[in-house]
């Protein structure tokens, strides 16, 4: 760290002199990061922690675009099936998607819908 603030000490004072030399402040700040990762690898716990929650985020990604998938399909049938019956819940499939949602959610549903 200390070597860090000294050279954008220096850059920072180059930059402010008559010669013009510009030197990247954000490219030398960068080192600071590598110190955050060598800190997190001291605390054993914490580093398995923040490795899990990298391990577990593709998976829950994948099981909320399969969920989002599944939803637009049954807005999708809704709409073919109860367009013409519901047309203010499944006439469009935005109304039949905002319906599924509030279904899904429990959103008051109950007292527009049934």
């Amino acid at each position: 760290d200390f070597l860090v603030v000294i050279a954008s000490l220096v850059s920072i004072i180059l930059s402010l002199s008559e010669s013009g030399h510009k030197v990247p402040i954000k490219m030398i700040r960068v080192v600071r990061v590598l110190n955050l990762a060598k800190f997190l690898k001291s605390f054993e716990v914490m580093h398995r922690m923040v490795s899990c929650l990298a391990y577990s985020a593709v998976p829950l990604i994948n099981a909320f675009v399969l969920l989002i998938v599944v939803t637009i399909i049954w807005a999708v049938m809704g709409t073919d099936v109860l367009g013409e019956r519901s047309p203010e819940f499944f006439g469009t499939f935005q109304s039949s998607l905002f319906s599924l949602f509030q279904v899904l959610s429990g959103d008051s549903w109950a007292s527009q819908i049934a």
